[in-house]
């Protein structure tokens, strides 16, 4: 990775889309286990664990269940622009690609016996992205920095009391957010989406 002059770190399309799913989660109080697992079949790109009624209807109303069991999750992320020829990346979770991330899973719990005993399942994260033009990101970049600065300075000015910066958004099922030069939605979080033999 390398740093741009913003002093964030440049991630590929995909990884911007995982981590903004992993943000999301998390804002739930979803526990991210590992994020882009590496084995010998693949990658997993999220491992979470969380309540078996998240995510539902009870994430989108950002309320959380009490007492739900826990659930392991296996979670592909599938980052696109529009107009893409494979429904926004669903038709890419392929049978053989369900059969690889099944492979990882096994190979993962035999790495973590500690969550051998979770229910698991696999979930798909459906992300939407729109790159945006180099005037516009510049010019949010610029905005961003300029307020970074003021705030450093206002904070300079006061008496050596630091104040809580307003805290960063999380993201919003539906709503878009800017990451990098991209504007990504996370469009859709299908829970279970597919069985593991």
């Amino acid at each position: 990775m390398h740093s741009t002059s913003s002093g964030t770190a440049q991630l590929t399309l995909g990884q911007l889309g995982e981590a903004l799913v992993a943000e999301w989660l998390e804002a739930q109080g979803v526990k991210i286990l590992h994020r882009r697992w590496h084995c010998r079949w693949g990658e997993l790109d999220l491992v979470a664990l969380l309540p078996e009624a998240l995510p539902c209807k009870a994430l989108a109303s950002a309320t959380q269940p009490t007492g739900s069991p826990l659930v392991l999750a296996f979670i592909e992320v599938k980052t696109r622009s529009r107009d893409n020829w494979d429904e926004g990346g669903l038709l890419a979770i392929t049978p053989s690609k369900q059969r690889k991330i099944w492979h990882s899973a096994r190979l993962y719990l035999a790495q973590y016996p500690r969550f051998a005993n979770f229910p698991c399942r696999c979930d798909v994260a459906l992300v939407g992205s729109q790159r945006l033009k180099k005037e516009i990101a510049k010019k949010e970049t610029g905005k961003q920095e300029i307020t970074k600065k003021k705030t450093a300075l206002s904070l300079a000015v006061q008496d050596h009391e630091p104040q809580q910066e307003n805290p960063k958004r999380p993201p919003t099922l539906g709503q878009p957010i800017q990451r990098g030069d991209y504007r990504l939605t996370l469009q859709h979080y299908l829970a279970d989406a597919f069985q593991l033999d």
